[in-house]
């Protein structure tokens, strides 16, 4: 999504007519829509993203992306950019929840390795001595 919006602000830079314009602006406000929904679904899904998590909420309607050179224009780039910076910042918060939530779950799951309980070879005979000592041994 981020690369999707990236690739929009790029568009939206080159000059272009005002069909071209509206459509991108379409394109914006849809990928927008699509952030906001995933992120709420992958709150729903989790809760635990709730708290203290990124927030991302945006009024698209009344954007227009007309007439390149107008301080309308002007206006209403900046607000895409600021809307858009708002999205990659929750995805990437919620990617990093996501992705130390997912870190934790793995580790959890592991199994120990343990260690390497073999003994090294120069005390290798003086170990059996013992371990021998203590099996000969009767109980009282």
């Amino acid at each position: 999504m981020r690369e999707k919006l990236d690739a929009i602000t790029r568009e939206l830079q080159k000059p272009g007519s005002n069909g071209q314009r509206n459509q991108l602006r379409d394109e914006a406000l849809h990928e927008l829509q699509r952030t906001r929904e995933l992120i709420d679904d992958l709150r729903r899904q989790d809760p635990s993203l709730t708290s203290g998590g990124p927030g991302f909420t945006f009024e698209g309607q009344g954007m227009t992306f007309s007439s390149p050179g107008t301080e309308a224009f002007k206006q209403d780039f900046a607000r895409w950019q600021e809307l858009r910076d708002e999205a990659t910042r929750a995805l990437a918060g919620v990617e990093s929840q996501l992705s130390k939530h997912l870190q934790e779950k793995q580790a959890g799951d592991r199994l120990a390795a343990g260690v390497d309980d073999r003994v090294p070879a120069a005390y290798r005979s003086r170990v059996d001595d013992y371990f021998k000592a203590i099996a000969s041994k009767k109980a009282p």
